[in-house]
């Protein structure tokens, strides 16, 4: 047999060996003939061999793959699962996720600042304070609210708040600050339960005083000083009118209009058909700016429903300030 003849030569070969040569030799072929058929089946046996080691190396790879996607699909479950535990503890805030910022209260959908603004030069309130007693505002932050350098909204207790400001740099300041200046509409929303009453409300002091000197004039939302110190700039415009208001019309231009159960049934409104004061002087075509709440010396005019469209937004006066919103 041909693998009798290979032995008796010296060669051993494996089982498969004898296998394959059986099944691609004859054994009428000569000897070198048929060690040559070997040796290449011998050689393309080692090849299947390594293709196999190859194989099973790809499949560890794969395997390997499936193994780290397996972690990375772990981890983004694990940290799923750490962004909702956070977003609870969030929302178990008081306010939640849209809680507004200390100084501030919220009102519904927005937020307002406690106290009524003081402007500074730094951010965190801290430096120079502009407003109080005259309009010292620097050159860089002028009455038209052109401004080259910025000057910020501040809401403080304990301070006296800035006065003698612009519209404009009111406006200004409340962006500068991230807020805005509040709409009539937030500012009545927010003032609901002021009281009204001299005895309450900074509205007989002579001068403005320090936010907070009166603690019974809060809001039933936690506003401060709404009524009194100084009136407040509100982000709306309206005309003036076509005339300045006459004693002939009222008192000097003054009615007042609310019933008894609004307030103490005393709060006046001023110029509603009428010009508007601009810087100094009445100004025919000069748009007005509602300013709420009365001052220092309106007395027991000033409170919640108190509002005067007869300044215009260019005008400046040390009985205005402002107060700033913002929705979170």
């Amino acid at each position: 047999m041909c693998v009798d003849r290979a032995m008796s030569g010296g060669w051993r070969p494996s089982f498969a060996s004898v296998a394959i040569v059986l099944a691609l030799t004859g054994c009428d072929a000569a000897p070198e003939a048929w060690d040559t058929r070997l040796a290449a089946v011998e050689a393309d046996v080692v090849a299947l061999a390594q293709r196999v080691t190859d194989v099973e190396a790809l499949f560890q790879r794969i395997a390997d793959v499936e193994a780290g996607v397996a972690d990375a699909l772990a981890s983004v479950e694990s940290l799923a699962g750490t962004v909702e535990s956070l977003a609870a503890t969030v929302a178990a805030l008081p306010g939640g996720a849209d809680a507004c910022p200390d100084e501030m209260v919220r009102v519904g959908e927005f937020c307002i600042d406690r106290w009524k603004a003081s402007v500074w030069d730094e951010p965190d309130c801290a430096g120079t304070s502009y407003g109080l007693d005259r309009p010292d505002f620097p050159d860089t932050f002028p009455a038209s609210g052109d401004w080259t350098a910025p000057l910020y909204a501040c809401s403080v207790e304990g301070v006296v708040p800035a006065g003698n400001v612009t519209w404009f740099q009111a406006s200004q300041a409340c962006a500068l600050s991230g807020k805005s200046l509040c709409t009539n509409a937030q500012w009545q929303t927010a003032v609901a339960g002021t009281p009204s009453a001299e005895s309450d409300c900074a509205l007989s002091t002579g001068a403005p005083v320090e936010t907070g000197s009166f603690p019974a004039c809060v809001s039933r939302w936690g506003t401060h000083d709404q009524v009194g110190i100084r009136w407040e700039w509100t982000a709306d415009w309206s005309s003036g009118g076509a005339a300045w208001m006459t004693a002939a019309d009222g008192d000097s231009g003054r009615q007042t209009p609310w019933p008894e159960s609004y307030g103490d049934g005393v709060d006046y409104t001023l110029n509603v058909n009428g010009e508007a004061m601009g810087a100094g002087s009445m100004m025919p075509g000069l748009p007005s700016a509602m300013i709420r709440g009365g001052d220092y010396s309106t007395g027991a005019e000033g409170g919640s429903f108190a509002m005067s469209r007869a300044r215009g937004p260019s005008h400046l006066a040390p009985y205005i300030g402002f107060r700033c919103c913002s929705v979170p």
